[in-house]
């Protein structure tokens, strides 16, 4: 517990930038009345230091983390669970992943996916309904037409 308290202290004081596109995406999808959720395998801790830090909390009614008795990725249960949080079907959900393991969660769950491919790092986003190489190259019509 107090190595895990240290950390913690010194991840309040690290920030973390987001992808380039992420805030307006996150903007627009709240304004045309998307629910959003984050479906992360990381601590609360972390999940929630990244949704402060980039002042990004707010466009988010459920977060669900692997803390939250789910089995990890590649299973499904992260996103199923986070679609009950919203209180909408998983067949109407679409994830953003950049993880082969995500992606085959996603697609367990009955979800869409959009792959973000990370330059630099080998990624298996064949399974996705769309890639992308730019969060900013994500909008509302592209997920409408998915």
């Amino acid at each position: 517990p107090r190595l895990v308290r240290e950390k913690n202290q010194i991840m309040e004081g690290v920030p973390i930038k987001l992808f380039q596109g992420v805030a307006p995406l996150l903007k627009d999808l709240k304004k045309n009345g998307y629910k959003l959720a984050v479906a992360s395998g990381g601590t609360r801790f972390f999940v929630n230091h990244v949704l402060k830090r980039n002042d990004i909390k707010k466009y988010f009614s459920a977060v669900v983390t692997g803390e939250d008795d789910v089995r990890r990725k590649p299973h499904p249960d992260i996103f199923i669970k986070a679609a009950k949080k919203l209180h909408v079907p998983a067949k109407s959900c679409v994830v953003i992943e950049d993880a082969r393991d995500g992606i085959t969660a996603a697609k367990r769950a009955g979800m869409k996916a959009i792959g973000h491919k990370n330059a630099g790092y080998l990624q298996d986003l064949s399974r996705t309904d769309r890639v992308v190489l730019s969060m900013d190259k994500i909008s509302v019509k592209m997920i409408v037409k998915l």
